[in-house]
């Protein structure tokens, strides 16, 4: 899931206050449709007043980035990379997910987890000219356990941000244009990855934790299966009684392979398995065989067929049920007197037996059912 944390620091020291003063005799103002209020508005030009402050020039530069962010936020040029209802865009053939950004660094698109094996490429929609050029914004990604950080940083130089900055501080905050990270990130082999957006000359850093789906090549379940019934028999006032069932309802414990999945995980190793993420299964992730136990008594019943997902963890599933039952022994029939308490039967397997039903998710199953012991 993403999480959004802000945190915000003064930059632009040591060599900044050096080129601040060169610049001290140019035109100083608000950042355009912004204008500062109070005691913390800035000098206007040929007022004679002092140089500003470092401090100044970083909170004008975020209060204007950040407005532009909250303008643009609706902007459809996100369109451009972005999928339907503002979904983070997947492309499974390139394995590759698109991630949207606005010009502050907060996420723009909605992505619930990043696959395993799956890279990432980042746009970021900022100020045209400004800072959509060049390599103003940073990039580091930040894998979690097991490993510690990896950073990825950008191209530019401090000195190059600092002119950049000073250049450009009257610029026009109105048009907008794309940023593209200059590489992609990943695959990882993590549980997480923190991704950071900062732009030093605004002051402005951003961090958006990912989940990382992992790859996995087996899935248990709970099966419910329905087959033909069986006769079963029992003493009645000494006499042997059979009931005869149209149909019967046993539970089995289960386990999903998945044959037609094939995917690289985190470390580019080609693996079966598949993602458990409706933003990256395919149809073939939906099929699936499954072997059985019944959950009651394991030696006595097993199952064997395949399976087809209709709905995140819940498949219908049909094959082959060789149940073990009892039947009379040679020689006695039904209403026959017994003397005793023992029946005269023998366990027997039934080789011919079938079943479907419907398996559920173990991960799915035990908090429904927790719910409803509640």
């Amino acid at each position: 899931m993403i999480r959004r944390r802000v945190s915000r620091a003064v930059v632009l020291a040591g060599a900044l206050a050096g080129a601040l003063g060169a610049v001290a005799g140019g035109a100083w103002g608000d950042p355009p449709g912004y204008p500062s209020t109070g005691s913390a508005a800035a000098p206007k030009a040929g007022s004679g007043s002092a140089t500003p402050s470092l401090d100044d020039v970083a909170r004008a530069r975020i209060a204007a980035l950040k407005k532009f962010a909250r303008d643009k936020e609706g902007d459809p040029t996100f369109a451009a990379h972005e999928g339907a209802a503002r979904a983070c865009r997947i492309d499974h053939d390139k394995r590759l997910v698109t991630l949207t950004f606005n010009a502050d660094g907060t996420v723009h698109c909605k992505l619930a987890e990043l696959a395993e094996g799956y890279q990432l490429e980042i746009w970021i929609l900022t100020v045209k000219d400004v800072y959509s050029t060049g390599g103003h914004y940073r990039v580091t990604v930040t894998p979690g356990a097991p490993l510690k950080a990896a950073p990825i940083r950008g191209t530019s130089s401090d000195v190059k941000a600092v002119l950049e900055l000073l250049s450009s501080r009257l610029a026009d905050y109105s048009e907008a244009d794309w940023w593209r990270a200059p590489t992609v990130y990943g695959p990882y082999h993590f549980e997480s990855g923190t991704i950071t957006i900062a732009l030093d000359e605004a002051a402005v850093t951003e961090e958006t934790k990912l989940a990382i789906a992992p790859l996995y090549p087996l899935d248990l379940a709970v099966i419910g299966l329905i087959g033909p019934g069986r006769s079963t028999f029992t003493l009645v006032d000494g006499k042997i009684f059979e009931s005869q069932n149209r149909a019967d309802l046993a539970y089995y414990f289960g386990v999903h392979a998945y044959p037609l999945s094939w995917n690289r995980n985190g470390n580019q190793s080609l693996r079966p398995g598949r993602y458990f993420s409706d933003e990256y299964s395919e149809w073939n992730d939906r099929l699936s065989l499954v072997v059985g136990v019944n959950l009651s008594h394991p030696t006595e019943g097993g199952f064997v067929g395949g399976a087809l997902e209709v709905y995140s963890g819940v498949s219908l599933v049909g094959g082959w049920q060789p149940r073990k039952y009892r039947r009379l022994q040679a020689g006695h029939m039904v209403g026959e007197v017994v003397v005793g308490t023992d029946l005269p039967t023998d366990a027997a397997w039934d080789l011919s037996g079938w079943g479907i039903g419907v398996a559920v998710d173990a991960t799915l199953l035990k908090p429904l059912l927790s719910a409803v012991g509640k």
